[in-house]
């Protein structure tokens, strides 16, 4: 029996080419089956034997042997389907097969293989011979029928009768039977010489009950056919009258040419959708409409009234314009020395810093440090975050936050003001923090503000993290389009907890309602 890993060694030493397919190996002149036993053990000699396909594509593949890349050996490995090597026997397998050492201590005899596990019972084949047998092409047996049979003389019988009924009954027309593409039987026994092979003539027999049950498929030309000569003039005149009295319509009223002109190319008032009116194609009324065009109730009133939009809207240039009242949005700029505050790290290592806090929670954004420069962004001096919020009573108005990142530039009335904290992790972030207002206590800190730890996928979050009342949100390092839902869930965070803008200021509101109520 042929030892396939010394002829595996003598070849790859001896700089001969080596060949696999998905089912054998070829080593020289022979080939052997991929997945047949090698005499070297696996484990340092513990294991089982390696089988042939894993030893050849380790020594295909000897830049990706070591305990570095075996993430990218074994995806290389399961790509191509082949079995891999421990990386235990890596360095051992390739001394061996390179021929810098004469034989390894985990190698076992060929007589002692075969007594361990036994070997296929495929033998290798030289590479002509497995050509020649692939080459050899299987005989075609072809289905035998018995026509002496009783059944298949009445069966025979029965289909010349169809087949001769068929023809005279045949009717002409897109709407009635095609006519049969297969000529009678004297005519077929006249072009094609007889043929005695039982499976043409079953063949046969099958095809011509398919084709008795076909249907002439109809096109859009063969559609528009009559029978008795009828033609559509009298739908070319409902035609005619419905494109007259639509022309009449969009012309009338007109006092000039010019009015007229301006009027055909604009829709008329009878083509728009009404304030109550459901719209044929879309099913969205009119208002909904205007509203998703960014048109307000003023512009809607005055195309159904059928003057022009631009003329309208320089008519009331002047006069102040009117928003809609569903979801009136103002922009309320508290003074500077109360607006909340949200604190974030200084250091340039930290995920969320100055350079793209703003990007962050106002767009759902997110750009490292190195982007915001490379883009020619410069954080200005006083960094404010907008942000939209419903009121009690279902207004929407846009507050402004304060990002201060130094705890230099606070003061001690600043520090009531915070609302958020983005916590980076180690301890330094928070030395030079006043803690006075909050008894000087970091944990009475967050239990008493929102504190944030953004950490990207498959990262564990920071020790500190662990140890104070902190939201922790993880980021994609690579999906962007998830950025969004960073910027839901710190918002949300702030809600839940009562510290957005708008509900400090509601309760501050509410405060004051009590303290005149007593007095």
């Amino acid at each position: 029996m042929s030892d396939p890993l010394s002829l595996l060694r003598e070849q790859f030493v001896n700089k001969k080419p080596l060949a696999h397919d998905d089912t054998h190996i070829t080593i020289g002149d022979l080939k052997f089956p991929r997945s047949i036993l090698t005499t070297y053990k696996q484990d340092r000699g513990r294991g089982a034997p390696y089988p042939l396909d894993a030893l050849y594509y380790l020594l295909q593949k000897p830049h990706l042997a070591g305990a570095t890349k075996t993430r990218a050996y074994k995806e290389e490995c399961k790509l191509h389907n082949f079995q891999s090597v421990l990386i235990a026997d890596q360095k051992d397998v390739l001394a061996y097969l390179t021929g810098k050492q004469e034989t390894s201590q985990y190698l076992v005899s060929v007589e002692e293989l075969t007594t361990i596990v036994p070997q296929p019972s495929e033998a290798p084949v030289t590479a002509k011979a497995a050509e020649k047998a692939a080459g050899e092409k299987r005989k075609r047996e072809e289905p035998t029928l018995d026509m002496t049979d009783e059944k298949m003389v009445e069966a025979k019988k029965d289909l010349e009768i169809r087949l001769d009924s068929m023809a005279p009954s045949l009717l002409h027309g897109p709407e009635e039977k095609k006519k049969a593409r297969v000529p009678p039987l004297d005519e077929l026994n006249v072009a094609i010489e007889p043929t005695t092979s039982p499976y043409i003539l079953a063949d046969a027999a099958v095809t011509r009950s398919i084709l008795e049950k076909e249907r002439s498929h109809l096109t859009r030309t063969t559609c528009l056919h009559t029978r008795n000569g009828k033609d559509f003039k009298q739908l070319h005149e409902i035609l005619r009258g419905a494109i007259a009295s639509r022309k009449s319509a969009s012309g009338a009223g007109s006092k000039s040419k010019a009015a007229a002109s301006a009027a055909s190319n604009r829709p008329t008032s009878s083509a728009l959708p009404a304030a109550g009116q459901r719209r044929d194609r879309y099913n969205v009324s009119g208002v909904e409409a205007f509203k998703a065009a960014g048109m307000d109730a003023t512009l809607l009133q005055a195309e159904q009234q059928g003057s022009s939009l631009l003329s309208s809207t320089q008519n009331q240039s002047s006069a102040p314009s009117k928003r809609s009242v569903d979801a009136p949005i103002t922009i309320k700029r508290a003074p500077q020395n109360v607006e909340p505050i949200i604190l974030v790290p200084q250091a340039a290592s930290a995920v969320i810093t100055k350079w793209n806090i703003k990007d962050l929670l106002e767009k759902g954004q997110y750009k490292t440090r190195e982007e915001q420069k490379k883009a020619g962004y410069k954080p200005e001096e006083r960094i404010s975050v907008m942000h939209q919020e419903e009121g009690p009573n279902g207004t929407i108005h846009t507050y402004h936050y304060k990002v201060v990142d130094s705890a230099e530039n606070m003061k001690k009335e600043d520090w009531p003001r915070v609302v958020a904290v983005f916590m980076q992790g180690p301890e330094w972030q928070f030395k030079q923090w006043d803690l006075s207002s909050f008894g000087g206590k970091l944990v009475n800190m967050f239990q008493r503000t929102c504190g944030v730890h953004i950490i990207f996928d498959k990262e564990q979050p920071h020790e500190n993290a662990k140890k104070f009342s902190v939201k922790m949100l993880a980021m994609s390092r690579s999906k962007r389009h998830l950025d969004g839902q960073v910027r839901t869930g710190f918002w949300d965070h702030l809600k839940y907890h009562n510290r957005l803008a708008s509900q400090i200021r509601e309760k501050q509101h509410q405060d004051k309602a009590r303290q005149s109520g007593r007095a």
